[in-house]
């Protein structure tokens, strides 16, 4: 909650949104939705995501593996 109300009653110029609030922005008080906008911002907003997911899975993996933790 105090990731998009707080900010989206508080902040006054749309540089400074949180990316919750910005995703927001992309619909218009008529109930339009800017779509080709709205999916490029939600794929650059999940790729940090994506890539550390990545990244850990492969870290830990063999993490666990050299540690004997996986039979096999």
């Amino acid at each position: 909650m105090g990731n998009f109300f707080v900010p989206f009653m508080l902040l006054l110029s749309p540089e400074n949104l949180p990316a919750a609030v910005t995703l927001y922005t992309f619909s218009s008080q008529y109930g339009q939705v800017a779509y080709g906008q709205l999916a490029a911002f939600s794929i650059f907003y999940s790729i940090p995501v994506v890539v550390l997911y990545l990244f850990l899975g492969r870290t830990l993996g063999q993490g666990f593996a050299a540690a004997g933790g996986v039979k096999g």
